[in-house]
């Protein structure tokens, strides 16, 4: 079951590292149509309803000044709300 109360978690430190690329970022893949605009968190669950957010992290390219953004996708897994015992998987 899902959480009844909206989720969501600071960003990890690393996303310190450059917050302008962060911004950056985050307005190129609004611009492209992938993100919509920000909300408060109170707003978004009015909005629509009970969700999970994922922290971000950079992590510095090898040999360059360079970032990659990583959303945390895994951070609070929505599989921590299946209940095994009502669930399996065959491959």
């Amino acid at each position: 079951m899902l959480p009844k109360l909206h989720i969501y978690f600071e960003n990890h430190t690393s996303s310190q590292l450059n917050s302008s690329f962060i911004d950056f970022y985050i307005i190129s893949e609004q611009a492209a149509g992938h993100y919509s605009q920000g909300f408060d968190p109170h707003e978004l669950k009015q909005i629509i309803g009970p969700f999970l957010s994922s922290p971000l992290s950079l992590v510095p390219k090898p040999h360059s000044n360079k970032f990659c953004l990583v959303q945390d996708l895994s951070y609070l897994s929505i599989n921590t709300s299946i209940i095994s015992d009502n669930a399996s998987v065959t491959i």
